[in-house]
């Protein structure tokens, strides 16, 4: 089963729950502090980045998804329209969700982000 990374520092297990039912996929919750970057591209088919997180951890997550073989999918959802641009450092590959999204929208952008290669 294909394993997605979860960085948010407000973890709601139902919406959690219910994106695991829709995608299959089994999901890692974390706030990103203590996350160990390496070798993720054999852990981990996507990133999804919940705001607010911390800057330095969207800076790593965006950064180690570049360096693997072959890059990660990146999602950013900002329910709140809140993410700092000044962040991204080119070259930030991403997918940028805004507003509130059901457990099936997020899992279907999730699903339909290729692995670029």
């Amino acid at each position: 089963m294909s394993t997605v990374l979860w960085l948010t520092s407000n973890p709601e297990q139902d919406v959690v729950q219910a994106f695991e039912d829709v995608t299959q996929l089994k999901v890692v919750v974390t706030d990103g502090q203590s996350t160990n970057w390496s070798r993720i591209e054999s852990r981990f088919r996507a990133i999804l980045i919940e705001l607010p997180v911390a800057d330095s951890v969207i800076g790593a997550a965006l950064a180690q998804a570049l360096r693997t073989s072959v890059p990660l999918p990146v999602v950013i959802y900002d329910k709140e329209s809140v993410l700092d641009e000044s962040l991204l450092r080119p070259p930030a590959m991403f997918h940028h969700l805004t507003g509130t999204r059901t457990p099936e929208e997020l899992g279907a952008v999730v699903c339909g982000a290729p692995r670029a290669g």
